[in-house]
């Protein structure tokens, strides 16, 4: 990856990465709720958050 950047800079191109940085809190601090899969099942992700995940 870095030697294709480092390629892609040198020759002018426009170089863009997108990156995600999430940090969620631990299963202790979870309460009043389900967590794992039994989460999706009531409270679905929203559609506009995978859109903008892709």
């Amino acid at each position: 990856m870095a030697i294709l950047l480092r390629k892609k800079i040198s020759e002018g191109e426009d170089v863009r990465i997108k990156t995600f940085r999430l940090s969620l809190p631990s299963e202790e601090d979870h309460t009043g709720h389900p967590l794992g899969e039994e989460a999706g099942l009531s409270e679905p992700i929203d559609k506009d958050l995978i859109k903008l995940i892709g």
